[in-house]
């Protein structure tokens, strides 16, 4: 195995790791004012953006049909341009990783890894250090969205809203968990490492 083929399945591992974002006001790209820019990249999908217009203080929200989204870039382009004063807010739901972060996300773990073990871990190496390496990524993964650099309004983890006010509870009793079950993992290792050298 690589990092390379660790990348696929660590991201579909922690899929659902999302920012929930509320009330972020979106910058036009010009004075065309048909193209509003996010914050953040890697938009989900699943829950749907919404997008309002906020004219003279009244909100309103735009349907569907009224603009596209690039999701994997973090706009929205509307059908009909908006005036100069007029501001296009959004809620959404994002990645927070790109492929370039969890790459280097991955070789942190398996250094780490490897140092448990008492045993560098160099590429290509065995499948065995897979599970390891992965919760390894997860501990990471976690601890950056629980003192994160940006601004947003609650994380999705596992299928559970976790608010600002809860995540560095919350997120410790997930690193907590997850460390326990990585505990077990670097004890087979350590032991099987005795008498093999897995390559």
């Amino acid at each position: 195995m690589t990092d390379a083929t660790i990348l696929p399945i660590l991201k579909s591992r922690i899929q659902s790791l999302n920012v929930n974002i509320v009330d972020e006001d979106l910058t036009p790209q010009d004075t065309s004012y048909l193209r509003y820019n996010s914050l953040n990249t890697l938009w989900q999908t699943t829950p749907q953006e919404r997008i309002r217009a906020i004219v003279a203080g009244v909100e309103t929200y735009l349907f569907p049909a009224q603009y596209t989204v690039s999701a994997a870039n973090g706009y929205v382009i509307l059908s009909v341009a908006r005036a100069a004063t007029d501001i296009v807010r959004a809620d959404y739901t994002f990645f927070p990783f790109s492929d370039a972060e969890l790459t280097s996300i991955i070789a942190s773990a398996r250094s780490q890894i490897g140092n448990l073990i008492f045993r560098p871990i160099t590429e290509p190496y065995n499948i065995t250090y897979q599970e390891a390496i992965i919760k390894k990524c997860y501990t990471i993964c976690i601890r950056k969205l629980q003192f994160p650099t940006i601004k947003y309004f609650s994380l999705s983890v596992d299928g559970r809203t976790i608010s600002k006010e809860n995540q560095v509870t919350q997120c410790n009793v997930l690193i907590e968990g997850n460390e326990k079950e990585l505990l077990q993992d670097i004890n087979v290792l350590r032991y099987y490492n005795k008498d093999n050298i897995l390559t």
